[in-house]
């Protein structure tokens, strides 16, 4: 499957090669296929950018916006943000190391995840990358393991805490919502200890939650609206 959607999505303007791939899967010679892929994706092209040369510590966290026109990535202490649509380029740098990075639908807003000193999870800090805003630090820690959300506006972050979905927004007061409770989950294997990653598409967010083959599920966290769960 995985080679099929490759097909799509990198040679549909090359018939040639398209149908040279297509007959090594149907030949079942994998390893040959997933080699020309490699090399078809390593050959540089003239249309390629460079855009960082530097050797970070950990690491880079890449993230796009659901147009694909926006590109956000952590390297190291800084996070850069590009426009290729209408060219501009920003980054900002912070004191800490962060752990994780998930953007809005636009990439207009990113929210990172820190490591606690003490190692017992990861703070959350909701940042502007267009707008000169103030970030918002919110109060609540979470597992560094999970990926939490932000809203399309940057208003509202999505987290889960103990297996509970919440929304929390950034205007005083602080205080977390409880938006979908654990025992509306289905839990596959209960003896695993779960993890949830939130996706937004849209105004709305899909989000993978248990372990080991968990179903994905769907939900719609606008603010004005009451969360609605549907299994995919």
């Amino acid at each position: 499957m995985k080679f099929f959607i490759l097909l799509i999505f990198l040679f549909c303007k090359n018939e040639n090669r398209v149908s040279e791939l297509d007959e090594l899967i149907e030949k079942e010679k994998f390893n040959t296929a997933e080699d020309k892929i490699q090399n078809i994706l390593e050959t540089k092209k003239k249309s390629d950018e460079i855009l960082s040369a530097k050797k970070p510590i950990k690491n880079r966290i890449l993230e796009v916006s659901n147009d694909r026109n926006r590109i956000v990535w952590l390297e190291d202490k800084q996070i850069n943000f590009r426009d290729f649509a209408n060219p501009m380029s920003k980054n900002l740098t912070f004191p800490d190391l962060p752990e994780s990075l998930s953007i809005s639908t636009e990439a207009e807003y990113a929210l990172i995840s820190f490591p606690l000193p003490s190692g017992s999870g990861c703070k959350m800090v909701n940042v502007s990358l267009i707008e000169p805003k103030p970030s918002y630090f919110s109060d609540t820690y979470i597992n560094c393991k999970n990926r939490p959300a932000v809203s399309y506006d940057g208003s509202n972050i999505y987290y889960f805490i103990n297996d509970n979905l919440y929304g929390e927004s950034i205007f005083d007061p602080k205080k977390p919502k409880l938006l979908i409770s654990k025992e509306k989950f289905e839990v596959v294997y209960p003896n695993l200890k779960n993890k949830a990653l939130i996706f937004p598409i849209a105004k709305s967010f899909i989000f993978f939650f248990g372990n080991a083959g968990a179903p994905a599920k769907s939900a719609d966290l606008r603010q004005s609206s009451q969360p609605r769960l549907q299994r995919m």
